[in-house]
């Protein structure tokens, strides 16, 4: 068993470190692309808007999932 918690911990770095040189290479993909720098004004508005409309979204599901699901929860106790 400590065998094959230890093939799983290297599997987990492994495939972290991965993840992290995929993201990199992919960074660096996008900065040599010049479309995408000369556009990047453009394109960092359009990011700004959706990443802030992401977060409001997620920020009303939680509430309403507190409200709805955890308020009765403590009604009930």
């Amino acid at each position: 068993m400590r065998a094959r918690r230890s093939a799983l911990s290297v599997a987990d770095r492994a495939m972290s470190w991965s993840l992290y040189l995929l993201i990199f290479l992919l960074g660096i993909s996008v900065g040599t692309n010049e479309a995408v720098i000369h556009a990047l004004g453009r394109l960092g508005f359009q990011a700004l808007l959706l990443s802030l409309s992401g977060i409001a979204g997620s920020i009303l599901v939680a509430h309403f999932v507190s409200v709805r699901f955890f308020e009765v929860a403590r009604r009930v106790e």
